[in-house]
């Protein structure tokens, strides 16, 4: 099955709707969990962005 065939979905049967369906909602998943993993570390980049004065947007809450 090309991936136009694939992406169109007219032609796809239920299995393959279900892994593409399954497989794209572990990738949100695996996402939000390495989000929250990293949060405290993005927040310690921004953080030492404002102590050595590299902002370059508008300043953040404090």
């Amino acid at each position: 099955m090309a991936l136009d065939e694939l992406l169109e979905g007219t032609s796809l049967t239920g299995r393959q709707a279900a892994i593409i369906f399954f497989s794209f909602l572990c990738l949100i998943i695996i996402a939000a969990i390495l989000l929250v993993l990293f949060s405290d570390f993005f927040r310690n980049l921004v953080v030492f962005a404002r102590a050595t004065g590299i902002e370059h947007l508008a300043a953040l809450p404090a």
